[in-house]
């Protein structure tokens, strides 16, 4: 028995140093112990390959305060191109369109030069005239009805008179039979109707509806005094209230002219009411005039 049991413990003894053998080998085969963490995955670089990359910008060190460049270009990158996209923009910052607005309008100024006499916004007035040999040189006789016979003040410039020869045509569509008074004068003629007008009146009166040779917007080619077909109270203060005059007020800028001298902005304009005076500016400028009441003045001087 001592000896059958001595053979048992032999091969309890045998058995427990396989197991811990075995044991060992598995082990090894795996390449670490069962109790070490697993080590992340890694890309080629041997960084983690759900790293997120550094951005290329560099942070902003401008003042924050401070208004954003509009020239400055749009961020290439995806994300940011898609935060800027007019989708994103709250319909509730009017701050953004007021910018905007403010932003087009000094853009539709610096598309005119004031000061060009051939510009068709040039500004004449009290302050801003024209060289005394200033003659346009393309003017042209105009071919509508005129009050009076008197050829030489027939013409304007082939922009102005195009326009005003479609107006007419439209006011008589509507039932309106327009005619023209006086266009273009030669500074010549400026010099010698405000010289008759200052001994008729009196130069202050004068002033308030003439205007000195050199300032009269008569002289650009662009200005035409407009009555109705019969001439009664032609660029006379009885033609407001016509229907030609409230029709004109109503429809001439969409033909580019604008009531230069309205009710209202005498101060401004320095010439009392004419609703008899077209101006012509294109169609952009007289539309802002019309839309928002302004004179050329408010617009390009910010004169109130």
């Amino acid at each position: 028995m001592p000896h059958i049991r001595g053979k048992r413990m032999l091969y309890v003894i045998i058995i427990l140093i396989a197991s811990i053998w075995l044991s060992s080998c598995a082990a090894s085969g795996n390449g670490q112990t069962s109790g070490s963490p697993a080590p992340a995955d890694s890309g080629p670089s041997g960084t983690h390959q759900d790293q997120e990359p550094a951005h290329d910008d560099e942070p902003d060190t401008e003042d924050p305060s401070a208004e954003p460049d509009q020239d400055q270009g749009q961020d290439t990158d995806d994300a940011n191109s898609e935060a800027d996209a007019p989708g994103d923009v709250d319909p509730s910052d009017h701050t953004v369109g007021e910018a905007e607005g403010q932003t087009d309008y000094e853009a539709i100024r610096a598309r005119y030069d004031i000061s060009d006499p051939d510009s068709i916004a040039v500004l004449v007035n009290k302050t801003y005239g024209l060289p005394a040999d200033y003659e346009p040189d393309d003017l042209v006789k105009v071919a509508i009805p005129f009050v009076y016979q008197d050829e030489t003040v027939h013409s304007l410039r082939q922009i102005a008179a195009d326009a005003l020869i479609e107006m007419f045509a439209a006011a008589k569509e509507d039932g309106l039979e327009l005619a023209g008074v006086s266009g273009y004068r030669s500074y010549a003629i400026q010099k010698m109707l405000y010289e008759k007008y200052v001994a008729r009146d009196g130069e202050e009166a004068a002033n308030k509806y003439s205007a000195k040779p050199g300032h009269s917007e008569h002289s650009t080619g662009l200005a035409m005094d407009v009555a109705g077909i019969s001439g009664k109270c032609a660029a006379n203060n009885c033609f407001a209230g016509t229907p030609e005059a409230l029709w004109l007020a109503e429809h001439a800028h969409e033909y580019g002219f604008i009531i230069r001298y309205p009710l209202g902005k005498e101060d401004i304009t320095g010439y009392q009411y004419e609703p008899w005076h077209l101006r012509y500016v294109g169609t952009e400028l007289a539309a802002i005039l019309y839309e928002n009441d302004w004179t050329m003045e408010e617009f390009f001087l910010n004169e109130t």
